[in-house]
């Protein structure tokens, strides 16, 4: 995990247990004497922190390490089961919960096709839906850090409703639909989740801009590591984005937006709504496939080039498309290099490195991030 989630980790105003458990968690194995060196924090001091997060279950003895001279050191560990935070993926017809433990190995996942509905009947369809994965997950409900819920939809900052959704109802409050939840729950936006993905343990992603192309089309800013979220919470709405003024009409009421183009309906609806159905023509070289797939690049190309001269970065391709797009993304980049003022070399378009549930993982994973700080 890059270490712009964690609380400036080594910087000696955090506080020590912070410091302490960080320094474990990022090392996975290391010793009171390398943690005392590391953070220079004198020994005695990193004993005491050390008994107490002992203490809490989230620090444990594992085996010792090579001595250089004298006795060998006790070797330490995270618990990574010690917390564990669970995403929960909300769309029109399904939802799906995700367990991930302290370092975002996912321990347990549960799927149901269920149509939305603001009924008592669909909130303890999602309580059981947790409860199932929690049951699979082998984890207790006191080591639950809370329930992060992605959506398609804008969301106030604190996540607790729906500001504008073409899937869910505005106002939709998450305290009244997570009523019979007994975990902290909050709403996130999924492009924003599954660009949160991204960044997690990642050696390069530092400033990228992450384009999802699913059932819409949205996306996430990344800079410096971090979620950029915007003035008003809704950055990366790049599905509304017009590259035509006489195109068709998007559902937000402009003309010609990018997700008219570039959504993964504009190639599954061909296909009787199944996406592996259309790849698999496409792979297989069938003529409407081909054709449909060079029109589609085309547009995605000019909706890239937008992205790349207004944040001069990289671009991930996600979404359901980004699960499939690797081998096409010579492709994508030639589409797009034929488009450049600048003759630049297109490798900062690259494929996404999550390629299913990637809204459910960057979820939860902001909730462990969220713990990672304030331990």
């Amino acid at each position: 995990m890059p270490n712009s989630f964690l609380p400036d980790a080594f910087d000696a105003k955090q506080d020590k247990r912070n410091r302490i458990f960080n320094y474990i968690h990022t090392k996975r194995l290391t010793s009171k004497p390398e943690i005392a060196a590391a953070l220079d924090i004198t020994l005695p001091t990193v004993t005491q922190y050390i008994s107490g997060l002992m203490a809490d279950n989230l620090v444990i003895e594992n085996g010792s390490l090579d001595s250089t001279g004298g006795r060998r050191p006790v070797a330490l560990s995270c618990n990574e089961k010690a917390r564990a935070s669970v995403g929960l993926s909300l769309s029109l017809s399904h939802a799906s919960a995700i367990v991930l433990d302290l370092y975002g190995n996912r321990l347990a996942y549960e799927n149901l096709a269920v149509s939305f509905s603001d009924t008592p009947a669909y909130k303890s369809l999602l309580q059981t839906l947790i409860q199932n994965a929690l049951a699979k997950a082998s984890i207790p409900a006191k080591a639950i850090l809370g329930v992060k819920i992605s959506v398609p939809a804008a969301v106030d900052a604190a996540g607790e409703t729906i500001l504008y959704s073409h899937v869910f109802p505005t106002g939709l409050s998450c305290r009244e639909l997570c009523a019979d939840i007994p975990f902290a729950c909050s709403f996130c936006n999924d492009a924003t989740a599954a660009g949160f993905a991204e960044l997690w343990d990642s050696p390069f992603e530092n400033t990228a801009v992450y384009l999802s192309l699913s059932n819409t089309v949205g996306g996430a800013v990344i800079m410096d590591g971090k979620i950029y979220p915007g003035s008003s919470n809704r950055s990366g709405e790049f599905g509304h984005i017009s590259i035509d003024r006489d195109g068709p009409r998007c559902r937000c009421g402009q003309r010609g937006c990018l997700g008219c183009y570039c959504a993964a309906t504009v190639l599954s609806d061909n296909y009787d709504g199944d996406l592996d159905a259309f790849f698999l023509a496409l792979q297989n070289e069938d003529a409407q496939a081909l054709s449909l797939w060079d029109e589609y690049l085309n547009y995605l190309a000019s909706g890239i080039q937008i992205l790349r001269a207004a944040f001069d970065c990289d671009v991930i391709i996600g979404g359901f498309i980004g699960s499939y797009i690797e081998p096409y993304i010579e492709d994508l980049r030639l589409a797009a290099a034929a488009r450049s003022p600048f003759r630049e070399d297109p490798s900062f378009i690259r494929p996404c490195r999550y390629k299913r549930l990637a809204s459910n993982a960057g979820a939860a994973l902001q909730l462990i991030a969220d713990f990672l700080r304030t331990v």
